[in-house]
């Protein structure tokens, strides 16, 4: 998910794990990917190394992450062009190391050096896990390199898809991705949505999903995560992400926001 409340509860902890407990058949919508669960000694050592409020974390030494680094090279021998770094929860985007990578490593030393680079984002959920006596697990996710373009969240409430928004909505797409937008990506993401809401029991979520470009003429949408749905998650170019959310496609182009109704697409 991309958000925790401030309380923490055992919810929270039965949220941070979405990505972990994807049956198959969703899996089979996303990139391919790995997870390692790490042990006690191995989420302490990644917490105190990431240097916020390491005190709050047990001093294991060094010999957990040795043995880390080792488990996540092996796994990363299945990924040739590199890997997305994320926990089972969200990623450490909130670090300058994180954003001038992309979030891949080629490496586990590099692996961990994503996790431990002082993110805000990991202390809180790792703290969140050891307060519940929770082992997270870090995935390592098939790398994808995706423009501003290709990028959407799609939000679902009580079984109906009641918005679309480009996720990186401060960027303009230029006319052709506008095009390309209205002339599959669109069917795509909706065609993703259906097959969600046909796999999931869950009633409202969000998600949020790549479109790819396999040809100039097609785009497939792929998805990405899916994240709790609620007001504490980015609404892109809705005011706010809760059952008012208007039955439409929104997205910045060249001469401002455009949004299409999603009846329209059908």
């Amino acid at each position: 998910m991309t958000f925790f409340p401030t309380v923490c509860t055992e919810a929270d902890v039965e949220r941070s794990t979405w990505i972990e407990r994807w049956p198959p058949q969703v899996q089979a919508l996303s990139f391919r990917q790995q997870g390692i669960e790490l042990t006690r000694e191995q989420l302490h050592a990644l917490a105190r190394r990431n240097g916020i409020a390491a005190s709050l974390f047990d001093a294991v030494g060094t010999a957990p992450l040795t043995v880390l680094q080792a488990q996540l090279d092996r796994l990363l021998q299945q990924f040739p062009a590199g890997a997305f770094v994320r926990l089972g929860s969200r990623s450490p985007k909130d670090t300058e190391r994180f954003v001038l990578s992309g979030g891949r490593a080629d490496s586990g030393a590099e692996v961990i050096a994503l996790l431990s680079a002082g993110s805000i984002r990991m202390f809180v959920d790792y703290r969140r896990c050891m307060q519940n006596q929770w082992t997270p697990s870090i995935f390592l996710r098939e790398w994808q390199p995706m423009s501003s373009a290709q990028e959407w969240r799609c939000f679902v409430y009580e079984r109906q898809l009641l918005g679309i928004t480009q996720y990186w909505h401060a960027q303009a797409l230029d006319s052709d991705a506008c095009a390309q937008l209205q002339r599959t990506g669109i069917a795509s993401l909706m065609q993703l949505a259906a097959q969600l809401l046909q796999r999931l029991p869950l009633p409202s979520f969000v998600f949020d999903a790549c479109l790819l470009l396999p040809s100039p003429l097609a785009a497939r949408a792929v998805l990405i995560e899916i994240n709790p749905f609620g007001v504490t998650t980015d609404a892109g170019l809705f005011d706010a992400c809760d059952e008012r959310l208007d039955r439409t496609l929104r997205w910045r182009s060249e001469v401002g926001v455009q949004q299409r109704p999603l009846a329209d697409c059908c």
